[in-house]
């Protein structure tokens, strides 16, 4: 009987050299080890399932993304939807704000025509007071001028109060009617304007109305503003006109 490890020797051996037994060898092992052509078949056969399971998944990821494409779409009309509402929501609001807006300015505006009405039944009323008081609160603006020390003795029996017209519209209005003070003292002629507290826009009409007695008679030697209360401001205001100011307080 020959060894095993011999016949591992010899073996490469006997297929090299004798055909016959190589022939043996190949059919014993025909059934234990793959050909060429099994594994090639191997290898198709699982190429085929590879496609089969790519076409598969490819089919289920195709509806998947249908599917998707389905939903983007019903969000997207979701969406546009909303759109609209707040669109519509917006416009409605935009209205209400501006029925508000019209609704608040036109209660402005009548506020404002209240107030500029009882201003002017004010300014009418005090102006009334005024022309009433005449020549009796303009002395008292005098005396207490003269006891402050604040303006010399006159005789108020030599002031003339006198009316001006302007009937040509060249200082103020066609037809502008407005008083003034006259004191002749020592051959001058001073304007006055006498009032409880005077005012920036009482100074400027002074001034002006010192231009329409230029124009009807002669220019005044002298403009003289009295007045019992003045504001700091008016104070200031004043210098920048020809004016002399003798006031008793500021406030």
């Amino acid at each position: 009987m020959i060894d095993k490890n011999e016949l591992i020797k010899l073996l490469p051996k006997l297929i090299r050299e004798d055909d016959e037994i190589k022939g043996a060898i190949i059919s014993a092992l025909s059934g234990v080890v793959a050909t060429k052509e099994d594994i090639t078949n191997v290898i198709k056969t699982f190429k085929d399932e590879i496609k089969e399971i790519i076409i598969h998944f490819d089919k289920r990821f195709e509806a998947m993304d249908k599917r998707f494409e389905t939903m983007q779409e019903q969000m997207d009309k979701r969406f546009e939807a909303m759109d609209k509402r707040f669109e519509a929501m917006q416009e409605q609001m935009d209205k209400r704000f501006e029925t508000m807006q019209e609704q608040m300015d036109k209660r402005f505006e009548a506020l404002q025509l209240q107030i500029n009405s009882n201003y002017l039944e004010l300014r009418s009323a005090i102006d009334n007071i005024g022309d009433r008081g005449g020549k009796g609160l303009e002395e008292m603006v005098l005396k207490l001028l003269i006891e402050q020390n604040k303006l010399k003795n006159i005789d108020f029996s030599s002031i003339e109060r006198r009316t001006l017209i302007d009937e040509d519209g060249d200082v103020f209005p066609r037809s502008y009617s407005t008083d003034i003070d006259i004191l002749m003292e020592n051959g001058k002629t001073i304007l006055m304007e006498i009032k409880f507290k005077i005012d920036h826009r009482d100074i400027y009409h002074f001034v002006q109305v010192s231009k329409l007695y230029e124009k009807l008679f002669k220019k005044a030697d002298e403009l003289w503003v009295l007045s019992l209360e003045i504001s700091p401001k008016t104070l200031k205001i004043s210098s920048e006109f020809p004016v002399k100011v003798m006031y008793g307080n500021i406030k």
